[in-house]
C-alpha cells in the first residue's frame, strides 16, 4: 500500500491505551480509508514500578505506566517520521480499553410481542420498541451489577448499548422497519463500569494532558476477527488476572463473562521456585512462550509449570461452568492476551475444542484484518485487544 504517514497532519492521528491487569499497551494509529496504519507501539508492565505495597499508591504506579507507555510509542513515531511532537500528542483524542474486571460487558435478550403483527413496523415504532428494549435491559443490568459488586445502581456509570441482533417470528430480517410480525427477539451488548472507576481514570489521563474520545470494550470490534459465522466459537481473552469469555453462535455474539483465572499464576510459581523477582518471572515466562529459551532451560520452565497446568484447567473448566457454559461444546476456539501464546494454555484450552484433531487457534495482530503495522514490532497475541480497540476509529 502506498499510504505515507509522514506526509499527514499530526492531528489526524489518534491515541490507543489498553489498560489491562499486568501492563499498559499504547498505539498511534491513524485511519486511511477502510484500513488503520499503527505509526508508534508502547508497552509498560507495572511490575517495572513496584507494587502497589511499596512507596507509591497504585495510582501513582498506573500513571507512570502510562507516560511512559507514551513516550516509547513517541519515541518510536518520531524516529520514523524524522520529525519532533513536542506537546502536539496531547491534542490526539484517545480510545481506551479497561481490564474486563472494571469495564464490564454483557449479552442480554429482550423479548416484545406487537398488539397489531398485521401491521408493518414504522420507523416511530421502531423507536419506541428499541427505547423499551434498552430500558428493560438497563434496569436487570443494574439490579445484578450493583449487587454482586455492592455498589447503588445510581454509581454505575453506562458507557454503551448495541442492539447487535433482531429477530422476528422467528427471522433476522436486519432491519425490522417494514416488516410485519408479532414476536421479536433482540440480543443486546451493555457495557457498563463503576462511575467511580470511569472518574478516575478520566481524571487520570487529564492529568497527563489527554482527552478521552472514548471507551471501548473489546467486544464491539470482533468484525475483522478470523471466525466463521457458522460455528459455535469460544474466543477468550486471557490477561494477567482474569479470563474474558465470548461465545458466539453463526456469526453473533452470545455471551460474555469473565472470571478470576489468568497467566500471573505461572509468573508466581517462577518467581517462588526460583528465587527471583515477579518482574524477572515474567520476563523469562515470555521467553519460553516465544520459543527464545535454549533447550535446558524452556525444559526447567515446562517441567515448573506441569504441576500448575492442571489446577489451571481445573479452575478454568469450573469458572465456565459457574457462568453456565460446557467446556466441550465449541466447535472452534481462539485465544490472545498476555498469557495466550503459553504453551500450557493453548494444551488446556485444545482440548476442550469439539473436534479432537483440532486445536485452539492464537489470534495474532497478523490474524486482523485492516491494519498495517508500520512499526513492525506487533507479533505478540498480546497486542490482540489493542488493535481491536483500534478498530473503534472506523466507527469514528
Amino acid at each position: 500500500m502506498g499510504f505515507n504517514f509522514l506526509k499527514k497532519e499530526k492531528e489526524n492521528l489518534f491515541w490507543v491505551l489498553d489498560i489491562g491487569n499486568e501492563a499498559v499497551k499504547t498505539l498511534i494509529i491513524e485511519r486511511d480509508g477502510n484500513r488503520i496504519a499503527v505509526l508508534g507501539v508502547g508497552m509498560r508492565y507495572f511490575d517495572s514500578y513496584g507494587s502497589s505495597g511499596g512507596s507509591d499508591s497504585a495510582e501513582t504506579i498506573l500513571k507512570k505506566a502510562i507516560s511512559k507507555s507514551i513516550e516509547e510509542a513517541l519515541q518510536r513515531f518520531s524516529i520514523a517520521s524524522k520529525n519532533k511532537v513536542e506537546n502536539q500528542w496531547k491534542k490526539w483524542p484517545v480510545f481506551i480499553g479497561l481490564p474486563p474486571d472494571m469495564l464490564k460487558a454483557r449479552i442480554s435478550r429482550y423479548y416484545y410481542e406487537r398488539a397489531k403483527p398485521e401491521e408493518k413496523i414504522s420507523k416511530s415504532e421502531e423507536v419506541i420498541i428499541c427505547r423499551k428494549c434498552l430500558e428493560s435491559i438497563k434496569n436487570e443490568i443494574s439490579n445484578e451489577f450493583a449487587k454482586d459488586a455492592g455498589i447503588l445502581v445510581d454509581d454505575i456509570h453506562w458507557v454503551g448499548f448495541e442492539i447487535s441482533k433482531k429477530i422476528i417470528d422467528g427471522y433476522a430480517p436486519g432491519n425490522i422497519i417494514g416488516v410485519n410480525g408479532r414476536k421479536l427477539e433482540f440480543n443486546v451488548l451493555a457495557i457498563f463500569m463503576g462511575e467511580y472507576y470511569y472518574k478516575n481514570i478520566e481524571r487520570i489521563l487529564a492529568s497527563i494532558g489527554l482527552r478521552i474520545l472514548r471507551m471501548i470494550h473489546i467486544s464491539e470490534n470482533f468484525f475483522s476477527l478470523p471466525i466463521s459465522e457458522k460455528s459455535n466459537s469460544a474466543l477468550f481473552d486471557i490477561g494477567g488476572d482474569v479470563v474474558q469469555l465470548f461465545l458466539t453462535r453463526n456469526g453473533f455474539l452470545e455471551k460474555i463473562n469473565e472470571f478470576k483465572l489468568g497467566g500471573r499464576i505461572f509468573t508466581e510459581k517462577l518467581s517462588d521456585v526460583l528465587g527471583i523477582s515477579e518482574e524477572s518471572a515474567r520476563i523469562l515466562k515470555e521467553k519460553y512462550s516465544n520459543n527464545t529459551l535454549n533447550s535446558k532451560s524452556a525444559e526447567r520452565v515446562k517441567e515448573i509449570f506441569s504441576h500448575d497446568k492442571s489446577y489451571w484447567k481445573r479452575d478454568l473448566e469450573l469458572g465456565l461452568k459457574k457462568i453456565g457454559c460446557n467446556s466441550h461444546s465449541f466447535d472452534d476456539i481462539f485465544i490472545f492476551g498476555g498469557a495466550g501464546s503459553m504453551p500450557e494454555v493453548r494444551e488446556v484450552f485444545s482440548s476442550m475444542v469439539g473436534d479432537p484433531f483440532c486445536e485452539a487457534k492464537i489470534i495474532y495482530p497478523k490474524s486482523i484484518s485492516g491494519f498495517d503495522d508500520y512499526t513492525k514490532i506487533l507479533d505478540s497475541s498480546q497486542y490482540a485487544p489493542c488493535l481491536m480497540i483500534a478498530n473503534s476509529i472506523l466507527k469514528n
